[in-house]
């Protein structure tokens, strides 16, 4: 029995501690180092906990089950980002690891159960209270400046607008909905000294809330940018029509958001921006679970209002539950993000009155071990990948410090550390590509290339396609890991044949996983362009102008295509469209109105020659072919053409 409680009470306080924490948690060693830490500390003070759970079950044969009426539409919830990340996320990394929010959702789902079970829920409301109190506290010494004279605090820290949470929209949201619970401890307490003390914290979140709010003003830097409501809706919609059962798959979002956001999006002054998430929580639920997880939604909506309608007339009595429809409300508005999910399936549990009941299995150690063991070694396994997940992280973010100061070499072993220890994640093998690229073309800048520097740009070659390669077969329906490989082919034609025609399907496989992007098709059109094919190349450039008729350089590029191609009225005519939709004062204006006059005087002299303006900040020209760097060029392995889509 001692060592019963003894379990029991780890068990709490490692929930306690997780509940505290997941807020808080900030940790410079990740390239993300807000989110991962946060993840990291949810995924792993859940798992422990099931751990706990599973060996008091084999030492006990018991364990206590608290059902509310929550209960179903949280299962449900959970069984939707479960299924669908195995069964539709393209790369389960992105669903379980990072991203990770199948294992956000699952983690919290879980941690709704574990409230469930608690015989002292007050200690809930404190854990959130006070780790609300903490997130103002930062909030408020980073807005007044004193982490600045402190030397050892980390430079995140420094920020006048950081936040424990992720973003001062999250914070806001957090302290708002936390405001509530704690004047329900100040209420409920009998002793002065600790209702003075949750008084006062309530007034502290309130201060971070002011300073939240502030930062949220629109022009701000800190201002946040959200992808609208129609398109939200949009993508959500067109989701369903391809997969309606399971959707998008968790972490996958940024896929649906290429293939499926509408052409009116680039009329936004957001346009160019690549979204992650939709407008609000449901939106992204929807997109990325399809109508599996929507129906756990509704349910719960449904159980939700029935709680309400109840306890309406006593809500002061159950400050709680307003916090949670408070939640509810404010994520049909705005993102979810790895607190405001905790927090919600939090609140939920502790709006629910569970009905406690004890679950005892035959006395003999044969079914306790064969109901623990599973847990037990499920929870062992997501352990060792999760550390080697996290240790890669690690060596990620290490790599891209050292891409920042020009260590090429440093950056080369640390990425590839980082993908032995995590093979399948597309960022490390996208930037692994680039790096291997980068570092092949500094060596072809040599004025006397011997045999062995021949070989080694060779390597390197290969292995950036390679790379590149393994980038777009981790998710082959993201348009963004072909236009890397794709990327990788241009680079190289000046170093190999072939690699033009591998740049051309690429090109257009990204174009066609990311159809209204006015950027890809410029792209695809520069090969085309360099390859002098201007007829294809004028097809491509007039797709990007039908796809944002307002975009400068989509225009421009067209008119470069024209000239070439001995059309010279058409060129003048675009470069004019050019003029009308740029600044006056830049140096962009410039280079158009150079060029303009250029044409205008080959117009009326055909022999005058054009010269084109070095590029400016925005309009940037097509490149012609370049001269081959290696001679004779270098022939491509049999392996090098691009995975089959």
């Amino acid at each position: 029995m001692k060592q019963e409680n003894l379990l029991k009470r780890l068990e709490n306080f490692i929930l306690l501690a997780v509940i505290f924490l997941v807020p808080l948690a900030v940790l410079p060693l990740f390239s993300n180092p807000l989110v991962v830490p946060k993840m990291a500390i949810l995924a792993f003070g859940v798992a422990a906990v099931l751990l706990i759970k599973a060996v008091r079950l084999f030492l006990t044969g018991k364990t206590e089950l608290a059902s509310t009426k929550f209960d179903l539409p949280v299962l449900v919830i959970a069984i939707a980002y479960l299924a669908s990340a195995i069964l539709a996320t393209p790369n389960k990394m992105e669903a379980f690891f990072f991203p990770g929010t199948a294992t956000l959702v699952l983690s919290a789902t879980l941690i709704f159960f574990f409230v469930n079970q608690l015989t002292k829920r007050n200690r809930v409301f404190s854990a959130l209270v006070l780790s609300a109190v903490a997130t103002s506290v930062v909030a408020l010494l980073a807005a007044s400046g004193i982490f600045d004279t402190i030397s050892q605090v980390p430079a995140i820290f420094k920020i006048k607008a950081f936040t424990t949470v992720d973003s001062p929209l999250s914070t806001a949201v957090f302290l708002l909905v936390t405001i509530p619970l704690g004047l329900k401890l100040a209420w409920e307490e009998k002793d002065t000294i600790t209702k003075v003390f949750w008084t006062t914290g309530a007034a502290i979140i309130l201060f971070g809330l002011l300073l939240s709010f502030f930062q949220l003003v629109p022009g701000k830097d800190t201002s946040p940018k959200l992808l609208d409501f129609g398109s939200s809706w949009a993508i959500a919609v067109d989701s369903l029509k391809d997969s309606p059962i399971l959707g998008a798959g968790p972490g996958n979002y940024l896929t649906a958001f290429n293939r499926y956001r509408p052409l009116a999006f680039n009329r936004n002054e957001l346009w160019a921006a690549k979204f992650t998430q939709g407008r609000n929580f449901y939106f992204t639920a929807i997109s990325e679970t399809g109508f599996l997880g929507a129906a756990g939604f509704v349910l719960l909506f449904i159980n939700l209002y029935k709680v309400t309608k109840k306890r309406l007339t006593k809500l002061v009595d159950h400050l709680e539950l307003a916090s949670a429809l408070l939640l509810v409300v404010l994520l049909a508005i705005f993102p979810g993000s790895i607190v405001l999910v905790t927090v919600l399936f939090i609140l939920l549990a502790l709006v629910a009155k569970p009905k406690e009941n004890e679950f005892s299995l035959p006395k003999t150690k044969a079914p306790a071990l064969i109901v623990s063991a599973p847990v037990i070694v499920g929870v062992l396994v997501f352990g060792f990948f999760a550390t080697r997940t996290l240790a890669a992280e690690s060596l990620y973010n290490k790599a891209l410090v050292a891409l920042s100061q020009n260590q090429g070499t440093q950056t080369y072993e640390l990425l590839r550390q980082a993908i032995n220890l995590s093979p399948r994640v597309d960022r490390y093998h996208a930037s692994y590509a680039q790096v291997n690229m980068a570092l092949g073309q500094s060596l072809s800048q040599k004025s006397d290339i011997t045999e062995a520097d021949r070989a080694t740009i060779s390597q390197l070659i290969q292995q950036a396609i390679r790379e590149g390669k393994a980038t777009a077969t981790l998710n082959r329906f993201r348009a963004d890991n072909w236009a890397v490989l794709a990327a990788i082919y241009r680079a190289i034609m000046p170093f190999a044949q072939g690699a033009d025609n591998f740049a051309l399907q690429t090109y257009q496989q990204a174009v066609a996983l990311d159809p209204i992007n006015p950027n890809l098709r410029i792209n695809l059109g520069g090969v085309y362009f360099a390859l002098a094919r201007y007829d294809d190349a004028i097809k491509a450039f007039e797709l990007s102008v039908l796809a944002k008729s307002d975009f400068a350089n989509a225009h421009y590029n067209l008119a470069a295509a024209y000239r070439e191609k001995g059309e010279t009225q058409k060129a003048i005519n675009e470069l004019k469209i050019v003029l009308s939709l740029i600044d006056p004062a830049s140096s962009d204006y410039q280079t158009a109105q150079t060029e303009l006059e250029a044409l205008e005087q080959k117009k009326v002299a055909p022999e005058a020659q054009v010269t084109t303006s070095p590029k400016g900040s925005i309009l940037t020209p097509p490149r012609p072919a370049e001269e081959p760097v290696l001679t004779p060029p270098l022939e491509l392995p049999e392996n090098s053409q691009p995975p089959q889509e």
